[in-house]
C-alpha cells in the first residue's frame, strides 16, 4: 500500500493486486489491533537503529535513509493519523487501533486514483521482453513496465502471507535463503499451567551447554504452550535457528540485585514474621501462582515456615530467582510467527532502489526480502521504508507500475 501510495504521488499510473477480500489485513491484527508501527528514540543514530535488525540489517541503510522513523511518524500524521510514543521507543496511532492505519492508507490511495483490484490472487510471473506479464489464478492476465513484490513472508498464512514471494522469485531466477520462524514464542511444556502470568523486569538468557548465547532484559508472558513476550521473541530468533541443539532459557527473576542482595532481602523478610509460611512469605517477592513452581525446583516445602529453612536450602532458593532454567522444546510454527527470516536473497537487490539486479523493472519491498529485525516496530518500519523506496525507484520514468500487496 505505501509502494503503491509513493509511485502514484510521482504521478504514475498504478494498479495494486490484493489476493485477498480487503487491503492491510496483517496491519490491523498487527499487536492485537493496536499497531506498533515503528519505534523512535530521539538521538538514536541510523547504525544504532540498523543493530535492531538481526537480518540483514546493513541492507536498510539506503531505505532507512529515505524514509526513517521521524518521516514515517510525519508520513502518518500527513495522512491524519495522531500517534503516540510509549515506553522504549515505540509508536502507535493515539487510538491504539491500527484500523485507523489501514483505513488512512486507503483513503489516500483513493485519492491517488490506484486502481485496486481484490479478491486477485497472482499465480504466476513473467518477464517478456521489457515488460512483464501478471497471470492471476482466475485466468486473467495483466501486462505492465514495472512490478513491485510485497507479498510479505509465510507468518500468519490467513492474512494471505502464504509465501507466493518465494515462488515468484525462484520462477525469476532469484536465491531464496530458507525461511524460518523469527520473533515466536518458545514451547516449554514444564511451564504450561502459568499461561497468562506476565513478568516485567526479568532477565532472559538463551544457554547452550551451560554457556550463555544471548540474553535479554524486560518483559515476558507465560502461554499455553510456553513462554513469550518482548525478550522471549528477541531470543527466539536464535533458538529458531538451533533446531537439533540442546538450549535452556534462564530467567533471572531480580537482575537488579546480586545473589547477596536477595539474600539478604529474604532474611529481612523471614525474621519479621518467623513462623509464617514459606509460601506466604514470598508473596512480595514473586507473583503467587510462581512461588510453587520456585520452591519445588528449590527443592522447599511449600509449607515450610521460615525459620526452619535451613542455609543451604535458602541458598538453593537464590539461586533459584537468580538462574532458573527450563528446558526449551523449540520454538512453534513459522505460520505462528510474528515475523519471517529468511527470504529473498539481498545481494540480488540494489539497496538504494530495491531493484533487482537479475530482472530490470522489479522491485522488492517488505518481508518477502530476507531482512528481519527485533520486536517493537522495527519490522513495520522495514515494511513502509523498503514499500516507499520501491515505489518511488519504479515511478522515475512514469510507465505503468503494478504492485502485488
Amino acid at each position: 500500500m505505501v509502494a503503491a501510495i509513493a509511485a502514484a504521488r510521482k504521478d504514475q499510473e498504478v494498479v495494486l493486486l490484493e489476493k485477498g477480500p480487503k487491503l492491510g489485513y496483517k496491519v490491523l491484527i498487527s499487536g492485537n489491533g493496536s499497531c506498533n508501527l515503528t519505534n523512535h528514540q530521539k538521538e538514536i543514530p541510523l547504525r544504532d537503529f540498523i543493530h535492531c535488525f538481526p537480518g540483514n540489517g546493513k541492507f536498510l541503510y539506503g531505505a532507512l535513509s529515505r524514509m526513517d522513523p521521524e518521516a514515517t511518524m510525519r508520513f502518518f500524521e500527513e495522512l491524519g493519523v495522531a500517534l503516540t510514543v510509549e515506553r522504549g521507543g515505540r509508536v502507535f496511532p493515539l487510538s491504539k487501533k491500527s484500523k485507523d492505519l489501514v483505513d488512512a492508507l486507503e483513503r489516500e490511495i483513493r485519492r491517488l486514483g490506484v486502481e485496486v483490484k481484490l479478491n486477485s490472487r497472482v499465480s504466476k510471473i513473467e518477464k517478456e521482453g521489457d515488460s512483464f506479464r501478471i497471470l492471476l489464478s482466475g485466468g486473467a492476465s495483466l501486462e505492465f513496465d514495472k512490478v513491485v513484490i510485497a507479498t510479505g513472508g509465510k507468518s500468519f498464512p490467513g492474512t494471505g502471507s502464504t509465501g507466493d514471494g518465494y515462488s515468484f522469485a525462484k520462477s525469476l531466477e532469484h536465491t531464496v535463503v530458507p525461511t524460518f520462524p523469527a520473533l515466536v514464542p518458545l514451547k516449554i511444556p514444564s511451564v504450561v499451567s502459568l499461561a497468562g502470568l506476565s513478568l516485567r523486569n526479568v532477565k532472559a538468557a538463551i544457554l547452550e551447554k551451560g554457556k550463555v548465547l544471548a540474553e535479554e532484559q524486560g518483559e515476558m508472558l507465560f502461554t499455553h504452550t510456553g513462554v513469550s513476550g518482548p525478550i522471549v521473541l528477541t531470543l527466539s530468533r536464535l533458538v529458531s535457528q538451533k533446531k537439533e541443539v540442546s538450549l535452556f532459557l534462564r530467567i533471572d527473576f531480580k537482575p537488579a540485585l546480586s545473589r547477596e542482595q536477595v539474600d539478604a532481602g529474604l532474611l529481612r523478610d523471614w525474621n519479621k514474621n518467623p513462623r509464617q509460611l514459606l509460601s506466604n512469605a514470598l508473596r512480595e517477592r514473586l507473583p503467587f501462582n510462581l512461588i510453587p513452581f520456585v520452591l519445588a525446583v528449590a527443592s522447599i516445602p511449600a509449607e515450610r515456615v521460615t525459620a526452619e529453612v535451613k542455609k543451604e536450602e535458602r541458598k538453593k532458593l537464590v539461586e533459584t530467582l537468580k538462574g532458573w532454567l527450563l528446558p526449551i522444546d523449540g520454538v512453534l510454527p513459522i505460520e505462528t510467527a510474528i515475523v519471517t527470516a529468511g527470504g529473498v536473497e539481498v545481494k540480488e537487490i540494489d539497496p538504494k532502489s530495491m531493484e533487482s539486479k537479475k530482472v530490470p523493472g522489479l522491485y522488492w519491498a517488505g518481508e518477502v526480502i530476507d531482512i528481519d529485525g527485533v520486536t517493537g516496530g522495527y519490522n513495520l518500519q522495514a515494511a513502509w521504508s523498503t514499500g516507499f523506496l520501491a515505489g518511488e525507484s519504479a515511478a522515475k520514468d512514469h510507465s505503468p507500475c503494478k504492485f502485488n500487496d
